[in-house]
């Protein structure tokens, strides 16, 4: 896939992700500084004011990032708050 011309920070969610889904490690180091907050939250809002929501937060970016992560059907949250809801071996990690 050609990858967008311009997948800087000013780029839209969808341009991102297209750079993204081009290769660009760049254009998700973008959009995971626009929504890791937001899975933090709710990672903290179900899990009470500890460690382990940044680890998970963290965790979710991890297997956002492998090959294969994003597609075209996935929307730029949803792929990182549904990452942050997995554990290792797939299950719901947050339940």
């Amino acid at each position: 896939m050609k990858q967008p011309n311009d997948c800087s920070s000013e780029q839209d969610d969808a341009t991102l992700v297209a750079c993204v889904l081009a290769g660009s490690r760049e254009a998700f180091d973008i959009l995971f500084q626009r929504y890791a907050p937001s899975v933090q939250r709710l990672c903290t809002r179900l899990l009470g004011p500890t460690g382990e929501a940044q680890d998970i937060t963290q965790e979710a970016a991890r297997d956002c990032s492998q090959p294969g992560a994003f597609s075209i059907a996935s929307s730029e949250r949803g792929a990182l708050a549904g990452a942050a809801g997995r554990g290792d071996d797939g299950t719901r990690a947050l339940d």
